[in-house]
């Protein structure tokens, strides 16, 4: 055994065999500020050409750069003791005030330089944060980047580097999107062990940090998940990380385990912390963690926080996309009677917020959870997911009533608000967003028919103008709602949100569940649900879709109901959730000014209903989705005829070959669905394997810039899995469970389905982009499982896959697929060859 270290970090005990210490780098040069407003472009351009350039410069102090309008920049010295730079503070006089507001700020780019002396060529780790942007150079050479809105956690980004023999030049560059803005970065070397353990704690915002160490509430023995982050710094891959709570007085004994942890790596490794017995809050467990690799085991004791019934307390669940252990805050009413019902409030954070239920005292009537939505998603797609999940998981832990959830938020979590309640308008039984915009396009607004609203704004608001707020209130106004807009004079953007009047607001509303009349609004086919009314097909699934249902009933036994639609080809009537009338046959239905009457139900719980003026089809049996089905077609309420409509009868051909290996495959594709439509980003919600061509160096550092992303923007869980030859990847698609993500460098002739790779160019469908590094990012089903997604993202060149790891995933528009050049790098989305989405037959558009 060797000798024994012990560090006290933050509170935590750290005990470890040849413990590895992070050292901060202290000493920088500092240049800036340069022209920034948030445009990737401007991130993109070498501000540094004066001087060599970002890959050559060697700065020396007062070096100047000119920029326009500031006149010369100079690099200027400067001491980091905890290695954190913060730009606003160094460069306050040449911004021109002392704390910029949180959007607006022009010259928003720093640069700072060092050099790290090493005695002989090594791997070093680098550990680095930053708020936002970062791009990082090591002897001239790009090792790490990272495009996401975040806290600067230290130790955020670990990236394993090569060290040479004597000095190495290290060049950050830091862009600010809102909010704070720097950098830290600290250095682990010379390496003696194979793995790293992060245990730093983050008290701004401590789910966005490395560590979370979940809060026991008084009372309550529910077994709950926290996580450890680790990364092998070996130059192996380690086959499996092991971490064992060992059973004390506390906490009965668990174990985890983490697959392949490859070089470099880093990953969340979770643990289960489960109460023996109730705790009180005047006690101080602790928590023994051992972690454990190929030859070498480390332990940690950490202090476990037991919290009041009457204070919030942050918890965690477990996410089915990617098995990520994700944070929120829980606050419970102090004497929660187990026999009882509780309202529940969701109440969502803002943009470089964080979890917003600590801002609320726990209420005697009311469960409060407040989600970390993935943290800056706004919302959408796996934060949308998130949302969902962590309500679950309050149900699984109280009785919640169905009939009282309600939706708050504020700045962007009122904009979640917004979001959440127009498109899942049946869920909520009231909303009441703060300091937002409203939901866009207004559009949207027309689903909060039934859904009770209070919108609150201050007058000055300095982040979101309050002119934005007013246009949103004056829409739904005129829609005649049940809607108050209370604008408070002399506000801020942040003047709180535990507003007493709101609870009592929610206390007086209950969900409505069966209304006669439903307005519905989408541009997103993924949202095709209001109340008892299901849109079940689209007849253009790039195109908004709208439906307006009203219900009557006839003077005799039946019931009518009239539906008004725009881009609707069918529609289900969920009679379960029905007024009792539509649940009442014969049922005549007007649609568009055609007419059906429904005889007998398609099943015990739905009405089916196709639209074909002048006709409409009546689905006359559905017990199971691969049998045939047969459609009823009526006119003027006559039967006409009846057709049969199966599955492999719409299927559309997919092919894919691969030139290398004279493989093809001409699979089938079933047309897109409302479950199954694309964006880009709905691979995300559902879980994902993350493929990539271990031949190409563009193709890996795609691939590993991707899993940076996703430990950042998501706060997720992401392992790589390469391939050498086609048939590799061949076997990944059949064998596929998951959603594929594929990064990989084809030769002229591949084609997945209608992209089409040449030597100098690519076809994508009908339109031909000539050029030779042009990379695509383009969505299709995975023709061996066509529930399943394929994400393509591939060029012929390493440079084309390098470009496309510069492209977000989410571009701030709904998309299928993309192509780009190196034109991307200097105009942004303008400068992209072609966005856009793809038909239902899974075209390009």
């Amino acid at each position: 055994m060797r000798g024994l270290f012990v560090a006290m970090v933050t509170g935590l005990s750290v005990l470890s065999l040849a413990a590895q210490t992070p050292k901060p780098i202290t000493d920088w040069l500092v240049c800036g500020p340069f022209p920034f407003e948030r445009e990737l472009p401007q991130f993109f351009a070498d501000h540094l050409t004066e001087h060599g350039g970002e890959a050559k410069i060697q700065p020396r102090e007062g070096m100047a750069h000119n920029v326009k309008g500031l006149g010369k920049v100079t690099w200027q010295r400067h001491r980091a003791p905890e290695g954190i730079l913060d730009f606003v503070t160094l460069m306050a006089k040449q911004v021109g005030e002392e704390r910029p507001k949180f959007w607006q700020l022009r010259y928003g780019l720093a640069y700072a330089y060092t050099e790290i002396q090493s005695d002989r060529p090594q791997k070093a780790l680098l550990l680095l944060g930053s708020e936002d942007w970062l791009s990082v150079w090591l002897n001239g050479e790009l090792v790490h980047e990272i495009f996401v809105y975040r806290h600067l956690v230290p130790d955020k980004d670990a990236v394993l580097v090569n060290l040479r023999k004597g000095k190495n030049r290290l060049l950050v560059k830091v862009a600010r999107i809102a909010g704070g803005w720097g950098v830290s970065a600290k250095i682990v070397m010379p390496i003696k062990r194979n793995l790293f353990v992060k245990t730093e704690r983050y008290d701004r915002c401590p789910p966005d940090g490395n560590m979370f160490v979940p809060e026991i509430r008084e009372g309550e023995t529910v077994p709950v998940w926290g996580y450890l982050t680790v990364v092998n710094m070996s130059e192996k891959p380690l086959p499996s990380v092991t971490i064992r709570v060992r059973e004390n007085d506390w906490f009965a004994e668990t174990s985890e385990q983490i697959g392949e942890l490859a070089s470099g790596e880093s990953s969340q490794l979770p643990f289960l912390i489960a109460p023996k017995r109730p705790l009180n809050s005047d006690e101080k467990p602790r928590l023994q963690l051992v972690i454990g690799t190929i030859g070498e085991q480390q332990e940690f004791d950490l202090p476990v926080t037991v919290r009041r019934k009457d204070e919030p307390f942050f918890t965690t669940h477990h996410s089915r996309i990617d098995g990520s252990v994700q944070p929120m805050t829980l606050l419970v009413p102090p004497r929660d009677d187990p026999q009882r019902t509780y309202p529940l409030v969701v109440a969502l954070h803002g943009a470089k917020g964080c979890l917003i239920g600590h801002a609320f005292s726990v209420k005697p009537d009311f469960i409060i959870v407040a989600p970390h939505g993935r943290g800056q998603t706004g919302y959408r797609d796996f934060g949308e997911v998130d949302i969902f999940e962590a309500i679950h998981e309050v149900r699984k832990r109280y009785r919640i009533d169905e009939d009282r959830i309600y939706l708050t938020g504020h700045s962007m979590g009122g904009g979640g608000t917004f979001r959440l309640a127009v498109r899942y308008p049946h869920l909520w039984a009231g909303i009441a967003p703060m300091a937002s915009a409203g939901a866009r396009p207004f559009e949207w607004l027309r689903n909060l028919l039934h859904i009770p609203t209070l919108f609150y704004h201050g007058s000055e608001d300095e982040v979101v103008p309050v002119q934005m707020a007013r246009k949103a209130a004056d829409y739904i106004r005129r829609l005649g709602y049940n809607f108050r807009y209370e604008e408070v004079e002399g506000k801020p953007h942040w003047w709180g949100v535990d507003f007493p009047e709101m609870f009592a607001f929610f206390a007086r509303h209950r969900r409505t569940k069966s209304p006669d009349r439903i307005v519905f609004w989408t541009n997103d086919p993924r949202a095709n649900r209001a109340y008892w009314l299901e849109i079940a097909d689209f007849d253009d699934y790039t195109k908004p879709a709208s439906v307006e249902a009203q219900v009557t009933r006839d003077t005799g036994d039946g019931t009518r109901v009239k539906l008004v639609t725009e881009n609707v080809g069918e529609v289900k009537l969920l009679l379960n959730e029905a007024p009792e009338a539509l649940q009442r046959l014969p049922l005549t239905v007007e649609w568009n000014g055609c007419k059906a009457i429904v005889m007998k139900r398609t099943t015990l719980e739905v009405v089916r209903l196709k639209l074909l003026p002048p006709q409409i089809g009546v689905l006359m049996g559905e017990q199971d989705c691969q049998l045939p089905r047969y459609w009823q077609w009526q006119r003027d309420g006559f039967p006409v005829s009846v057709t049969r409509w199966s599955i492999k009868w719409v299927r559309l051909p997919v092919c894919i070959s691969f030139p290398k290996s004279s493989f093809r495959f001409d699979g089938f594709a079933e047309p897109k669905t409302p479950k199954r439509c694309g964006l880009v980003t709905d691979v995300f919600t559902a879980p994902f394997t993350v493929v990539y061509d271990a031949e190409s160096e563009g193709a890996k550092w795609a691939a590993k810039q991707f899993q940076h992303w996703w430990r950042n923007y998501a706060l997720g869980v992401c392992s790589l899995q390469a391939f050498r030859e086609d048939h590799e990847f061949n076997q990944l698609m059949q064998s596929a469970i998951e959603n594929l993500v594929l990064f990989q460098k084809v030769l002229p002739g591949t084609r997945y389905g209608d992209i089409v790779f040449e030597r100098n160019g690519i076809w994508v469908g009908k339109r031909r982009f000539v050029g030779k590094n042009i990379a695509v990012r383009a969505l299709l089903p995975n023709p061996f499982n066509p529930n399943r997604y394929l994400l393509i993202n591939a060029g012929t060149t390493d440079e084309a896959l390098r470009l496309l790891a510069k492209v977000p995933m989410d571009i701030g528009q709904p998309y299928d697929y993309l192509v780009a050049d190196e034109r991307f790098l200097v105009e942004g989305l303008k400068g992209a060859l072609t966005v856009g989405r793809q038909s239902r037959e899974w075209h390009a558009k």
